[in-house]
């Protein structure tokens, strides 16, 4: 058997014909050939020829040619109607979905790129002489240099200042996060150095964190606990001797039952009992943080107790009688106006004018109704807005409203003459 040969050394039975042989014949009739390699064997002598092969064209290669030909034929039509059939297929960006609009930002950037590119080199071209020729004239190319880029140097410095501004808010916000950071830090380290002379039994908060730890091992909270067993638990993580022990018990058990009785206390919401608990030697040696944390109150509760101070609610028979005392005759005149009408809540009710003074129809109301126990103030809230103050019957006179109107008219009259 010989070697095999190569390929390259046979020269094919068809010529492969290219694109310049076909030069004068229609270019839809151009097709390209493919070279096969047919290998047989004959008498252990192994045989190698070389056919060119027809291919037709793919549908994308007709449609291109096709493309190029109308381009060639009629230019400015072709480029209108492509100008046209872009414009109708576009979709607007707030359509498309964020991966489509995503891609279609790339594409632009690097059409864009590759326009920029262009334009530079251009600019940068030297100067392109043709060679000589006796039958053409000399063709000098300059490099273009008054190209229109206001408009685009305007719209790449705003993009800029732009990203610069964002840029700059989102470092302000950074650093201002990050001061907020370092105060907070630095806050915890002063509290630190502040607990680091008392690190001992004293510490409210090693032994809260003791006790929770032991609880939650047992599978106890502290809320549940008595205050004997509390007692107990903390006795026994301190690991003193017995003499020492019983004499820690006693002082722990008396607090931790204080400290019980208080907590049933606030659950009941007896607010004298929490209001004097942050009175006198609470406040003095500054243990009102320590008990706000063991109680599960802290002075806005307190302070919100205080605001909500209610008295008992007036009744609807003592509301009617003051209203019926004012509306008597012999306390308020009843105005004869059409207009003299005053609504509330949809009640329309005729306007009244006391006869007397506010201060001196509660006394005559006091003495009528020994029975009734009702301050000044609350007499004077109970007024109804139809019933007017006795001030307004001075204003409502005939002499005030008509003859003094008319004499005081007849006066400027007569100082103009």
């Amino acid at each position: 058997m010989s070697d095999a040969w190569d390929a390259d050394d046979f020269e094919p039975e068809v010529p492969v014909k290219t694109t310049d042989q076909w030069e004068g014949e229609d270019e839809d009739d151009v097709k390209g050939y493919k070279i096969v390699y047919n290998t047989t064997c004959v008498n252990t002598t192994t045989i190698t020829t070389l056919t060119a092969v027809k291919m037709p064209l793919s549908n994308a290669e007709r449609q291109r040619r096709y493309r190029e030909k109308q381009k060639a034929k009629k230019p400015v039509a072709y480029l209108k109607k492509e100008a046209q059939r872009k414009r109708d297929a576009y979709i607007p960006s707030h359509l498309l979905t964020p991966d489509a609009l995503k891609k279609r930002r790339e594409e632009l950037c690097k059409k864009s790129k590759r326009h920029y590119k262009k334009v530079k080199r251009v600019q940068n071209e030297t100067i392109e002489v043709a060679g000589p020729s006796t039958s053409s004239t000399l063709i000098v190319k300059l490099p273009i240099t008054n190209v229109k880029k206001g408009k685009q140097v305007r719209k790449t410095y705003r993009r800029s200042l732009r990203t610069a501004y964002k840029k700059n808010s989102e470092l302000s916000d950074k650093n201002i996060e990050l001061e907020r950071k370092n105060k907070r830090l630095q806050k915890r380290i002063e509290r630190l150095n502040k607990k680091k002379p008392s690190m001992m039994l004293t510490s409210t908060d090693a032994e809260e964190r003791d006790i929770s730890s032991m609880d939650s091992e047992a599978g106890i909270s502290v809320n549940e606990m008595t205050p004997r067993s509390k007692t107990r638990t903390e006795v026994n993580s301190l690991k003193l001797d017995r003499k020492r022990a019983a004499q820690v018990r006693k002082k722990l058990l008396l607090s931790n039952t204080v400290l019980h009785s208080i907590q049933s206390s606030v659950k009941q919401k007896k607010k004298k009992g929490i209001k004097s608990i942050w009175s006198g030697l609470i406040s003095k040696y500054r243990c009102s943080s320590a008990l706000s944390r063991s109680l599960g109150i802290n002075r806005k509760k307190v302070s919100a107790l205080s605001k909500a101070r209610k008295g008992k609610p007036m009744s609807e028979q003592v509301k009617h009688k003051v209203i019926e005392f004012l509306e008597r005759e012999d306390n308020s005149t009843t105005l004869p106006g059409k207009k003299d009408t005053k609504t509330t809540n949809k009640e329309t009710k005729q306007k009244h004018v006391l006869s007397d003074y506010v201060m001196n129809l509660y006394e005559k109301f006091k003495l009528e109704n020994p029975t009734i126990h009702i301050s000044r103030t609350v007499f004077y809230k109970l007024r109804p807005p139809h019933i007017i103050l006795a001030d307004f019957a001075n204003r409502k006179t005939c002499l005030c409203s008509k003859h003094q109107n008319l004499a005081l008219k007849i006066k400027g009259l007569k100082m103009e003459a």
